[in-house]
């Protein structure tokens, strides 16, 4: 017998005998059962842990140089800084990308990254992503889908254009792909309703 074969018959025993006396089939039933959810529940709590991470970024100010613009910020997380501004029609010095670069470029990447995550463990060949992401104010009765008692305000519209590069993908592939692009983790946060709590 294979050795799979014998750890489960050892695990049958040990679920069959207790203190040297048989269970009823049921009892057996039921302590299987009970054996596999608590696989299944601690299977669960080690994706939860990958899942439910927190994240944590610095923006402060950096106006004090000459040639500094006055909407520049410095944009800290970890060991990465990152600058941010305002174009020149805005105000700024345009040495940085504007806020709303910077939320279509989180959205962007996040898309790329879950794409190549997918495809890496369906081994599917992908070899690259590109993603266009353009953002509007719209109103809502333009806007395909939206409820109809928010027909007369606006909406953040963002159109997301994405390419998959690899020469052995089939229409499968891509069909599989797109679906998963929705399933970013950043899409699923600016589509759900978000919480801002702000302290002084």
């Amino acid at each position: 017998p294979s050795s799979a074969f014998v750890r489960r018959l050892a695990t049958w025993t040990s679920i069959v005998y207790v203190s040297g006396s048989p269970m009823s089939s049921t009892r057996i039933l039921r302590a299987i059962s009970i054996r596999q959810n608590l696989k299944t529940l601690k299977s669960t709590r080690q994706n939860l842990k990958c899942i439910h991470r927190t994240f944590s970024v610095m923006v402060e100010s950096n106006a004090d140089e000459d040639d500094a613009s006055k909407f520049r910020n410095l944009i800290k997380s970890g060991k990465h800084t990152l600058v941010g501004d305002e174009p020149v029609s805005m105000g700024g010095l345009d040495q940085g990308p504007s806020p709303y670069d910077l939320l279509l470029g989180a959205l962007g990447s996040c898309t790329s990254i879950t794409l190549k995550m997918y495809a890496e463990r369906k081994k599917i060949p992908l070899e690259g992503v590109t993603v266009h992401l353009d953002h509007e104010k719209v109103y809502a009765k333009d806007c395909e889908g939206c409820v109809e008692s928010t027909k007369d305000a606006k909406i953040d519209h963002i159109t997301r254009n994405i390419t998959l590069f690899g020469s052995k993908l089939t229409d499968k592939d891509k069909k599989n792909l797109m679906r998963i692009a929705d399933l970013c983790p950043v899409h699923k946060t600016l589509e759900s309703s978000s919480v801002v709590s702000t302290h002084l």
